[in-house]
């Protein structure tokens, strides 16, 4: 689909496209939030949300990248959104669940507290993104980039990870079990204090930190 966002049908998004690090705060909300790129106020402040994704959905049909774009909360669950730059984004506590981000590059994104179970992110790129407390229950992370992210007290019970590189990364306290972790790269991944029980990770490579965690009935 070609969207006819530059003759004005859509136009609004693209009055104002502060970014995560020329952030705008929420004129409702103040400095506790941060304003969605091309608005001045936050997701849970804004009125117009149906419009707003549709702008963003018009945006994406003609290729546009969302480099650093500050989307805090938006609810973009079960939408394809694949192969999509989300590099540098602001996606804290956004809701991905069934969501199709295979290929898409999330490299250095803010995912706190994001939801992707359910979410296709076979093949996605996320080396150095924070993402503490994100759920990943039951998503597809075939193959996925995860180098240096921060993984602290996700939930990724029964998530596929086959072949995903998780080189450096620190997944603490946060919950691996009923994963596929079989051919993954797990050289100096830190699962301290994790539950990594009933996971298969038959084939992985390289050494990792297993301090505190729950292996029990774990397959290696």
């Amino acid at each position: 689909m070609t969207s006819t966002i530059h003759q004005g049908v859509y136009p609004e998004v693209m009055n104002d496209l502060h970014k995560h690090y020329d952030f705008v705060t929420c004129r409702v909300g103040g400095a506790a939030c941060m304003a969605l790129t091309g608005r001045d106020v936050c997701w849970q402040h804004l009125k117009d949300r149906t419009t707003y994704i549709e702008e963003l959905l018009a945006l994406i049909a003609d290729g546009k990248s969302l480099e650093g774009w500050v989307l805090s909360g938006i609810d973009l669950s079960d939408r394809n959104l694949q192969g999509v730059c989300f590099k540098g984004a602001v996606l804290n506590g956004a809701n991905l669940q069934k969501t199709n981000l295979r290929g898409a590059d999330l490299r250095e994104a803010f995912c706190i507290e994001t939801d992707f179970s359910g979410a296709d992110l076979s093949g996605a790129q996320f080396e150095f993104a924070a993402l503490g407390m994100a759920c990943f229950e039951d998503a597809k992370l075939q193959n996925t980039d995860l180098k240096r992210t921060n993984l602290v007290g996700v939930r990724a019970r029964g998530a596929d990870l086959q072949k995903a590189d998780l080189y450096y990364s620190r997944p603490g306290n946060a919950d691996f079990s009923n994963t596929d972790l079989r051919q993954a790269n797990l050289t100096r991944a830190i699962f301290r204090m994790a539950d990594l029980s009933g996971a298969d990770a038959r084939g992985a490579k390289g050494s990792f930190n297993t301090d505190r965690a729950n292996l029990s009935n774990m397959k290696q």
